[in-house]
């Protein structure tokens, strides 16, 4: 009866088929998405945690001026948690 399945199925169907090049997959397959998967995360942190690159002499004089303005609208949407809304 298990030859049978054997032969109609494949190696699939057992709980313990034998390793071959037909059935890498079956054992190396969740290993292979194990550590995919921490490379993926590993290299998303490492990019998230990548510094910004510091503003230009113009960029850092234009946010001063806008700093400076005193003639700024507060953005009626914008809320803080620390404003109690």
């Amino acid at each position: 009866m298990r030859a049978d399945l054997v032969r109609r199925f494949g190696d699939y169907v057992l709980f313990r088929p034998p390793v071959r090049p037909g059935t890498w997959l079956l054992w190396f397959g969740p290993f292979a998405l194990v550590l995919s998967a921490g490379a993926v995360l590993l290299a998303r942190r490492r990019a998230a945690s990548a510094e910004p690159a510091p503003l230009s002499a113009d960029e850092q004089r234009r946010l001063d001026d806008l700093l400076q303005n005193e003639n700024l609208r507060r953005d009626p949407d914008a809320t803080s948690p620390h404003d109690g809304r």
